[in-house]
């Protein structure tokens, strides 16, 4: 397999200094690396079969004195020839931070959200919007972000919902259940349109060593990229490497 060596060709060089950078000055900080391999990706031509990839995930997040900030980078087929990638930037200004706000025991902070979405060979999207974070008993990450979506393939403009989380559980045997979920509305008209589509991708790791995780992510998109009538349902086997 050619995976391994091609990984320092193909990550950019400014993600990788950027994740040095940022961890440097930041209160907190994660970077992981994650290897996935899953059947069953659907093309957007219906008539197509589906396919089989290995993607090779770069993740990061971080807190600093005004908000938290979290980026990742998909490459697709990384072992191939001609990989693909995308990528996205949330940052986001904490009210509870810069105005010491106390909200009290559920709400925990209202941050100001953006998101830059920065996909192979199409136009960027953009979003912002107001975040939420939650205190929900067993979960140590709990957010909801909402967002006017500017995807500049479509006129106007839609809106997104994302949740994202984290629990640890722990009986022994150490497992780490976190993920996301997108919900993104229906955007433009006529014959160029978007329709709305869900995207969900939750993962459960046992925690075989502190750097690194086992398991399953399960990859759900109904309407895949705003497609009507394509719905991904794809597992995937997942390794997870924290640096």
């Amino acid at each position: 397999m050619r995976l391994f060596s091609k990984i320092y060709g193909i990550v950019p060089a400014f993600i990788l200094l950027a994740c040095s950078g940022i961890a440097q000055s930041a209160d907190w900080s994660s970077t992981n690396v994650s290897y996935l391999s899953g059947k069953g990706y659907k093309s957007l031509d219906k008539d197509q079969p589906s396919s089989d990839y290995d993607i090779l995930t770069i993740d990061h997040a971080s807190g600093w004195k005004y908000g938290d900030n979290f980026f990742f980078t998909d490459i697709f087929e990384v072992d191939s020839d001609s990989p693909g990638s995308y990528t996205e930037w949330a940052p986001r200004f904490s009210s509870a931070k810069i105005v010491e706000i106390d909200y009290g025991s559920f709400l925990k902070d209202v941050l100001l959200a953006g998101q830059l979405n920065v996909p192979t060979g199409n136009p960027r999207i953009y979003l912002y919007g107001l975040g939420m974070n939650l205190a929900i008993p067993h979960f140590q990450v709990f957010s909801l972000n909402t967002y006017v979506r500017d995807d500049r393939r479509f006129d106007g403009t839609a809106y997104q919902v994302t949740l994202v989380w984290k629990a640890i559980i722990d009986f022994g045997a150490k497992f780490i259940f976190t993920g996301f979920m997108d919900y993104a509305g229906e955007e433009g008209s006529n014959d160029n349109k978007s329709s709305g589509n869900l995207l969900a991708q939750p993962q459960l790791l046992w925690q075989v060593a502190e750097d690194l995780g086992v398991g399953i992510e399960y990859q759900y998109w109904k309407n895949k990229l705003g497609v009507e009538g394509i719905t991904e349902s794809v597992p995937q086997l997942m390794l997870k490497w924290t640096l």
